[in-house]
């Protein structure tokens, strides 16, 4: 792979990456009143999708995670 597409790609995962940290942030800023059961179906929601962008990272560099 060429070092543009690399650098590319490694673009693309860091705009995963912070739309991600922006949806966190935002869906935990005010979950201190304690519904632990929607934040945690909010957790594992949002780990799903991390996994997805580690797995699309992996893809691109063609190393496994």
């Amino acid at each position: 792979m060429s070092t543009v597409r690399k650098l590319a790609a490694i673009r693309r995962q860091l705009a995963q990456i912070a739309a991600l940290v922006a949806e966190i942030e935002t869906e935990f800023e005010d979950r201190s009143s304690g519904d632990w059961v929607e934040t945690a179906v909010a957790a594992e929601a949002l780990s799903q999708k991390i996994g997805k962008v580690s797995a699309g990272a992996s893809a691109a560099d063609g190393k496994p995670r």
